[in-house]
């Protein structure tokens, strides 16, 4: 009997562990009705579980409220230019790019300590719409990009 409620409360316990799992989304959304050039450049792999990867990139769908549809993944595009550290896509109007990702901690600010070896390996970014051009290195990523309900977003707006 013993051994049954130590079991019954250590599945309990596991439990709660998993449902304290949470992952911050970083996005760009483009809310023009034009595409929009996409460059980043990260760091070269060091060490570590980076932020920022290319292979996990997604595309996603953006109602006319800003609100993106996370069940309907779409088939990205994108160019690894020089090496896997550079990448270049085009974003299609009202679609956002999810760019990377973090597990199990909340994002404050780019050169913050990460634990579990986590690298904000972000260097630039650069986004080409029409004739404007925005240059975002990593030093003024959390000027653009704004923190909101668990995902960091930079919005492209029509002018």
């Amino acid at each position: 009997m013993k051994k049954k409620i130590l079991f019954f409360l250590w599945v309990i316990f596991v439990a709660i562990l998993q449902g304290c799992s949470w992952t911050e989304h970083f996005f760009i959304i483009n809310n023009s009705s034009n595409p929009v050039q996409l460059f980043i450049t990260l760091a070269p792999y060091e060490r570590g579980f980076s932020i920022f990867n290319y292979q996990d990139f997604q595309q996603y769908p953006v109602n006319k409220k800003n609100k993106l549809n996370i069940e309907k993944p779409e088939p990205i595009k994108y160019d690894t230019l020089d090496a896997y550290y550079k990448i270049k896509m085009i974003i299609p109007p009202y679609k956002a790019v999810s760019i990377g990702y973090l597990n199990n901690q909340h994002y404050e600010k780019y050169n913050q300590d990460f634990f579990n070896d986590r690298q904000f390996n972000l260097r630039h970014i650069r986004l080409i719409a029409n004739t404007n051009t925005v240059e975002i290195p990593d030093t003024l990523f959390d000027h653009y990009f704004i923190k909101e309900n668990g995902t960091v977003k930079y919005f492209i707006t029509p002018r």
